[in-house]
């Protein structure tokens, strides 16, 4: 699982992510702005989405896929589904 988080793990985050095998976070923290609206009409995408670029995230996650290899991809909205890889 990779995912984006406010705030660092908690205790009982961190023994659940162990227990399924290991979670890979990013923490992230931004609000709505007018920036990020503009941005957003610039980019002609979402403002969830815009708001939530990443490059960081970018890697993690290929890293993850090229290590990983998975057979599926499981995507939880519009946020994450930017970072799928081409293939």
């Amino acid at each position: 699982m990779v995912c984006f988080t406010r705030e660092p793990l908690t205790e009982a985050q961190e023994r659940w992510s162990a227990e399924i095998g290991g979670m890979r976070t990013l923490r992230m923290n931004r609000g709505r702005s007018p920036w990020n609206l503009v941005r957003s009409y610039a980019s002609r995408v979402p403002l969830g989405v815009e708001r939530n670029r990443n490059p960081d995230m970018r890697k993690l996650i290929d890293t993850e896929v090229a290590e990983f290899q998975p057979d599926a991809i499981f995507v939880d909205g519009l946020v994450m589904a930017q970072y799928l890889p081409p293939a």
